[in-house]
C-alpha cells in the first residue's frame, strides 16, 4: 500500500492536536510523528479518529505511538457535543472516545517509549474498533530508565474495549 500523500513530522512533534475533535484520515501515510516527552499519540491525539486505508510508520509517545484517544480534554470528561471536522454535523459525547481502522498498515510506531499500546492507544472509556488492517512491528516498552514501571500492555494496541475482525 503506498498512498499518495505522504504527512511527515520529521520526528520534531505530535502532528496532529483534536482533542475534542473527530479527526479521519483516508489514503494518506502519516509519519515520523514524536509526542512530546510524557504525552500519548506521536502521531494523533483526539477524541475520535477515522482510518481508511492509510499507512502509520515510525510514530512514537508514551502510550498510542500512532494515536491515542481519550474521552477527557484538559483534565475534565467530556460533556454535551463537540463539533466534528465535517460541516454541519456534531458529534455528542456520548458517541464515546474511539478509533476505527479499515484496510490500513501499522509498522514501527512506539519503538522507544511506548508503555501501552505501541500502534495505538484507547483511554478510558473508549472504543478501538479494527478490520482489514494490518499491524507489524509496534512496540510497548518498559523503559529502562523507569524502574517503578514493570509492565505494558498491547504492542500493537491497548484500549478498554477492542472490536476487531480477523480474516
Amino acid at each position: 500500500m503506498a498512498p499518495p500523500a505522504i504527512i511527515d513530522g520529521e520526528s520534531a512533534d505530535r502532528i496532529f492536536t483534536a482533542n475534542g475533535l473527530e479527526i479521519w484520515f483516508d489514503n494518506v501515510q502519516v509519519q515520523n510523528g514524536k509526542a512530546p516527552d510524557g504525552e500519548n499519540g506521536g502521531a494523533v491525539s483526539a477524541f475520535q479518529v477515522g482510518v481508511h486505508n492509510s499507512v502509520f510508520v515510525d510514530n512514537d509517545a508514551l502510550q498510542g505511538g500512532a494515536i491515542s484517544v481519550s474521552g477527557t480534554y484538559g483534565g475534565q470528561q467530556c460533556e454535551g457535543p463537540v463539533a466534528r471536522l465535517v460541516p454541519g454535523l456534531l458529534l455528542g459525547c456520548g458517541d464515546g472516545a474511539g478509533v476505527e481502522i479499515t484496510g490500513s498498515e501499522f509498522t514501527n510506531n512506539g519503538a522507544t517509549v511506548a508503555t501501552d499500546g505501541g500502534a495505538v492507544y484507547g483511554d478510558i472509556e473508549s472504543t478501538v474498533t479494527i478490520s482489514d488492517s494490518t499491524f507489524t512491528g509496534n512496540h510497548a516498552l518498559v523503559p529502562a530508565d523507569s524502574p517503578g514501571l514493570t509492565s505494558n500492555s498491547g504492542g500493537a494496541v491497548a484500549a478498554t474495549t477492542l472490536a476487531y475482525q480477523i480474516g
